[in-house]
């Protein structure tokens, strides 16, 4: 078996894409899909993908950078067994710490070619709690009398938790959650400031919130990632419940995250700290009785549905949002795991992630 699982070929590759409409947030913005295929190959013939999904404006990785590092860890996977993808991921944690989408990658493809020969999906190799999840649908900044037809549509889809992005002007990012309120009463609304304000501002919008009798169930990331003080200001002042994203980018800053206690969940994403990483990230915050959000950046089913077979199979999660495959022009790869309604359906996948890249992605 171990010669059988050796690799013998590594493919590497941009995936460039064009989106349905831009997602848009407060630091930066997504105009097309910019990210990377990376697929290895074994001696008897198994092909593992995996997708890195750089993100300049949050992590400082590119599509560029990210392809510059796959090709260093080439060379470090050729003749490697894939039943040793955690050992490899403590080899490149170091050396390409800057490239965490890059290593996820890599880890998602080793992973991917050891469970299609074991023959298990991948939500049963991380626990086999379900094979179903079901994921928020994001606004993301956008003009103010589109937001609430985007939210009227996506609860017409069936969508019952809407994420709304906001962090740029705090007048206009009331008023924007206002109507889409207005538009979706009934849904769960999660803001996502992505560190676009200071701790006043922040408890400005969400005491606005209150009084205009609007209760989102999660304030994510509202001030800088190094200011600790301010989440725990927003959380203690505004009684709001806080989530940490861009503040835990990985497992040293989480344990010290724990210590502290700033705020009481924590955003887990595979693309923000490689995917074994992200898992240990998630043990630690678990452990210590912060709830768990899992999410990632513009990413297709192929790492996307990695992410929710993860969140499927572990139930460890109180919050998902894995929803950005809907914002693919059509689809990257097949099957599409993500349904129009928000559901991941992990039932139809037999062996590993079950997607592949469709032809005219592998360019």
């Amino acid at each position: 078996m171990r010669h059988q699982l050796e690799i013998v070929n590594v493919q590497i590759g941009p995936l460039n894409w064009p989106m349905n409409q831009p997602f848009a947030v407060s630091r930066g913005r997504h105009d097309e899909v910019a990210n990377a295929l990376v697929a290895v190959v074994t001696r008897s013939g198994i092909t593992g993908w995996g997708e890195a999904a750089p993100a300049a404006h949050l992590t400082g990785e590119s599509q560029a950078s990210a392809l510059r590092a796959l090709r260093e860890i080439k060379t470090m996977l050729l003749g490697q067994n894939v039943i040793f993808a955690r050992e490899t991921a403590a080899v490149m944690r170091e050396p390409f710490k800057k490239n965490p989408a890059a290593r996820a990658a890599v880890e998602m493809a080793l992973l991917d070619a050891w469970l299609q020969w074991l023959r298990i999906p991948a939500w049963k190799f991380f626990g086999g709690y379900s094979n179903l999840v079901v994921t928020d649908v994001t606004i993301p900044l956008c003009p103010l009398d589109e937001a609430p037809r985007q939210a009227g549509r996506l609860w017409r889809q069936g969508i019952r938790t809407l994420k709304v992005k906001i962090g740029r002007e705090v007048e206009e990012d009331i008023e924007r959650v206002r109507r889409i309120h207005r538009a979706a009463p009934r849904a769960k609304i999660i803001i996502d400031a992505n560190q676009g304000y200071r701790a006043l501002e922040a408890l400005k919008v969400w005491k606005e919130l209150l009084r205009l009798n609007i209760h989102p169930i999660l304030f994510e990331q509202p001030v800088a990632a190094a200011d600790w003080d301010g989440l725990c200001e927003v959380g203690r002042k505004g009684r709001a419940p806080v989530c940490a994203d861009e503040s835990v980018p990985d497992a040293a800053s989480a344990a010290a995250f724990i210590r502290k206690k700033p705020a009481g969940a924590v955003n887990i994403k595979f693309m923000k700290s490689g995917l074994f990483e992200a898992l240990e990230i998630a043990r630690l915050c678990r452990g210590a009785g912060l709830d768990l959000m899992i999410g990632g950046m513009v990413e297709s089913d192929l790492a996307m549905g990695m992410a929710a077979h993860a969140a499927a199979g572990l139930g460890w999660f109180r919050f998902i949002d894995l929803d950005t495959p809907l914002f693919f022009k059509g689809r990257a790869v097949r099957p599409a795991l993500l349904k129009s309604n928000g559901v991941y359906d992990l039932s139809i996948v037999t062996r590993g992630a079950g997607v592949r890249p469709v032809p005219a992605a592998m360019v």
